[in-house]
């Protein structure tokens, strides 16, 4: 099978991008027997440029697929847009002397669905396949599809992996940083690593670390990663520069000299000092609420080294909820019109209770995580998705076509947009329910 195989040219401005689209590439890579991979690269930045020249673009793009005719077009990374490189495609040719297209989809598929929603214009009957990184975006783009493509089951689940030689548990990288921390067999590190920003709720962590107590042991939170003052655009709330730094710190100024002991700020680390920095925690914590949560590679790659994590049913991260084949437990999580609810009491109980786990288990762990979400563990899977055939699109529901329409005469006033906003009784709690899997047992909620 001959594959084209579309990405960008230059690095994702995007941090879990960054990590994502590598080890995409890598896996297709891994395909080896049977698939020819062809690559073509066009810039993230496409349509920043002037017509002429990402017309022209996509013109040497389509002498290409005239030229090499390849059995499947695939679309691997986010940007640029996979609808745009399409549109401007069809421009050049009939849809007719296109091969079946696969996208990849990411959490932005709502912020472009301006610009997927145009291809019920033009890509009608052509055979398509999308693939997702979890249980919670399938559930999540299926509200999108008209009911005959959606029985048809034209979207395949395949997890952004982990890169096993990045991510893996090490004994003396344990002992060396626990020891240069001066911390003991009874100190628990609980790790937060990601964008500190406002949907993933870093500060409500930080306040339910502090209400951590139990005799015999000390606790400790270490938050590894940049301020990000990203707002919630979707539920209408704007931030501004150092929005969430004012936050915390506001927080920190009412803790005492033995507290601020033990909240410690890494900053931004890289792949190798991160690894470390896991491999020396005892607990990965996430209350992330962010609504391009489709996967998680933060969490992923704590669980490959191996660490218990405790994350909210949100998203991607209800993915990697196991108790035995490793540990990683969910905080209940609610939503309604007048917002958000989470467990937070059960995060409290399993960080007191956490009664520590020797090596042997933490190599168990991390194998048996990176067995399922690793790049090599996840070639047969892709092989067997690229083997399918193509479901001819009929397109998206009008949910879609509403979504973009407020996105693209709201956005600028967006905190305004009752449209969007769950306050107007229904829409986000309607779409982003299906991002909550409900696999928690308890449901002692917090607002």
């Amino acid at each position: 099978m001959k594959l084209l195989i579309i990405k960008s040219s230059t690095e994702s401005k995007w941090g879990s991008c960054k990590v994502i689209s590598p080890n995409l590439h890598k896996l297709y890579h891994g395909l080896g027997k049977g698939f020819e991979l062809d690559w073509f690269e066009l810039p993230e930045d496409l349509m920043k440029g002037e017509m002429k020249s990402y017309s022209s673009l996509v013109s040497e793009l389509y002498k290409h697929i005239e030229a090499t005719k390849p059995d499947r077009l695939v679309f691997v990374d986010h940007l640029p847009p996979p609808p745009v490189v399409v549109s401007f495609l069809l421009i050049q040719a009939q849809l007719s002397k296109l091969p079946p297209m696969i996208f990849h989809l990411y959490g932005d598929f709502t912020y472009f669905s301006k610009q997927w929603n145009y291809l019920n214009e033009v890509l009608e009957g052509h055979p398509v396949r999308f693939i997702v990184a979890s249980d919670s975006q399938e559930r999540l783009v299926n509200e999108f599809l008209a009911d005959d493509f959606k029985a048809q089951r034209p979207i395949d689940k395949l997890c952004f992996p982990v890169n096993a030689k990045d991510y893996f548990y090490s004994s003396k990288d344990r002992t060396d940083l626990r020891a240069e921390m001066g911390l003991g067999e009874d100190d628990v590190v609980v790790l937060y690593s990601g964008r500190i920003s406002l949907q993933k709720n870093v500060d409500l962590l930080i306040n339910e670390f502090l209400k951590i107590k139990k005799e015999g042991k000390r606790f400790h939170l270490w938050v590894v990663g940049a301020f990000d003052d990203v707002g919630a655009d979707f539920i209408g709330y704007e931030s501004y520069p150092g929005y969430m730094f004012a936050k915390i710190q506001t927080i920190l100024d009412g803790c005492s000299q033995d507290e601020l002991k033990r909240v410690k700020f890494f900053g931004h680390l890289g792949k190798a000092s991160l690894r470390v920095t896991k491999a020396a925690a005892d607990i990965f914590a996430s209350f992330s609420l962010y609504h391009d949560e489709d996967y998680g590679m933060s969490p992923a790659e704590a669980l490959a080294t191996g660490l218990t994590s405790i994350l909210t049913d949100w998203g991607g991260y209800s993915s990697f909820a196991s108790s035995d084949k490793w540990h990683c437990e969910l905080v209940s999580v609610g939503l309604s019109e007048f917002g958000f609810e989470l467990g937070t009491q059960s995060f409290i109980d399993l960080v007191e209770n956490y009664a520590g786990k020797s090596d042997n288990l933490r190599f168990s762990h991390s194998k048996e995580f990176l067995a399922k979400f690793s790049i090599e563990g996840n070639i047969d899977v892709l092989r067997e998705i690229l083997k399918k055939d193509g479901v001819p699109f009929t397109g998206f529901t009008w949910l879609l076509e509403q979504h973009a329409f407020a996105m693209n005469e709201n956005w600028s006033k967006i905190k305004y947009n009752k449209f969007l906003a769950p306050r107007d009784k229904g829409y986000y709690p309607q779409l982003y329910n299906n991002y909550i899997s409900g696999k928690t047992k308890e449901n002692n909620n917090e607002k």
